[in-house]
């Protein structure tokens, strides 16, 4: 599973109904947001109700403070944060076919970043904060400038009677693996063993699908753009695959006979087929075990002492994954996690180790500057080589991010600052995305 809500522009559309004058105001929608109203904001024209929830967990509420703009097409209002003194501009349009509803409702995130890295740190802290209170959140944050942190901090347990999770607790990170994948492909393309263009029957001559092989190119299995579709081991439906595939041979054997969904190389499309290849791949190439490789040539020249590959029998110092997948009570989700986590994603990792790995990577210890600067150049998918981009108004940042039943991670890295932001979370999720979106667009931007 990837990253679902990425920071991926200040603006969120959020309601469509159907312009003329309403006789809806403003403050009507305001109060409905504010006491969670969910009938009063549909009657709005507002559907994306849970947003709306969500925005209340993260800023209490809103005080509407001025109507900046009413004309026969929009209202724009100034709100401010009932938790802070950020303010928020909504646009919302009018709707000419039912005056008692607004035909789009988009809010633009905190109009302006805040003025010191303090003030943001703060605002993230209580937000956290509120989060475990309500055990939507357990995990651990660390931001860091230049490998050296700023903020660091653990929040709730790693587990029902299990102790409190720590800086130095093990989380499960789902998706965000695929960086590691990235970056071992990309170090085989740094030492001009594999070649981004060249198709995949080059390094693995005996993949079953030979039409496939002799179109796909490297390239776009790190750009997603294979359409070779999912690993089917990940979701409830597929304990049989899990009991019957225990090694990344087992994942090809199972998957090799898929058909591309579309032509290779023509669109975007995220699935963990691409990556378990790209894992085959390396270990084809480098003629070291996966495991092994990425232990050998990225996690220990970056220093990353406490990211591993754990079979799912070997978890007792590692955070339990706890989810309320389906709306069931909390619980562990272990049984529908493969036998060891994969190319694909689904190891275990520190926030430490992730700070780490992010300046390693910055500084040119894993693979060259150059390469780097290519696998993170801007897309019309935001996705590079492994990586995710985003940003606005030219402050931008790369990563990427893993979300998983019981499990939720983000990483990304700031360029223009040095910043790293690392979530981790037993918990499902959007959780560790909404803290990174909370960071993201309170974090003073560069002068």
């Amino acid at each position: 599973m990837t990253r679902r809500w990425t920071v991926l522009a200040a603006l969120c559309l959020l309601g469509l109904g159907g312009a003329g004058k309403p006789p809806a105001t403003v403050q009507a929608w305001v109060t409905a947001v504010n006491s969670g109203n969910d009938e009063a904001l549909k009657a709005l024209g507002d559907e994306s109700v849970e947003f709306d929830h969500d925005i209340v967990e993260e800023t209490g509420g809103f005080t509407l403070l001025k109507i900046e703009k009413d004309d026969a097409h929009t209202f724009v209002a100034i709100l401010r944060e009932k938790l802070s003194p950020e303010t928020w501009h909504v646009i919302f349009s009018r709707d000419p076919a039912d005056p008692a509803r607004f035909k789009t409702i988009v809010h633009r995130y905190p109009a302006d970043p805040m003025h010191s890295m303090k003030d943001a740190l703060t605002a993230l802290n209580d937000f956290a904060s509120r989060m475990a209170a309500k055990d939507k959140f357990s995990g651990t944050l660390e931001i860091a400038k230049d490998g050296k942190p700023l903020y660091a901090k653990a929040f709730g347990t790693m587990g029902p009677g299990r102790p409190a999770n720590t800086l130095e607790t093990e989380f499960h990170y789902a998706s965000l693996g695929k960086l590691f994948t990235a970056v071992a492909v990309l170090q085989l393309v740094d030492a001009g063993k594999i070649s981004l263009d060249t198709p995949i029957i080059k390094y693995l001559p005996d993949y079953p699908n030979k039409p496939v092989a002799r179109e796909v190119t490297v390239r776009m299995l790190l750009m997603m753009r294979d359409g070779l579709g999912d690993i089917n081991l990940l979701e409830p439906q597929y304990a049989a695959n899990r009991a019957k595939v225990h090694s990344l041979a087992g994942i090809i054997a199972l998957n090799a006979g898929h058909a591309p969904a579309f032509k290779p190389g023509s669109k975007f499309y995220y699935n963990n087929f691409s990556y378990a290849l790209l894992g085959w791949i390396v270990q084809k190439i480098s003629g070291e075990d996966y495991y092994a490789y990425v232990r050998r040539h990225i996690f220990e020249p970056a220093g990353m002492t406490r990211t591993s590959y754990p079979l799912r029998g070997d978890m007792d110092d590692i955070a339990t994954p706890m989810t309320n997948w389906n709306n069931t009570p909390l619980h562990s989700a272990l049984d529908v996690f493969p036998w060891r986590g994969t190319p694909a994603g689904g190891g275990v990792s520190t926030a430490g180790d992730l700070v780490r790995f992010t300046v390693a990577l910055a500084h040119g210890k894993l693979i060259s500057k150059k390469l780097l600067a290519e696998a993170v150049k801007p897309t019309a998918s935001n996705v590079g080589f492994g990586f995710i981009m985003s940003g606005l108004n030219g402050f931008n940042y790369w990563g990427h991010g893993g979300d998983g039943i019981g499990a939720s991670s983000v990483v990304d890295y700031y360029p223009q600052t040095g910043i790293s932001f690392v979530c981790l979370a037993n918990r499902d999720p959007i959780i560790c995305e909404r803290l990174a979106g909370n960071f993201f667009f309170r974090t003073p931007r560069p002068h």
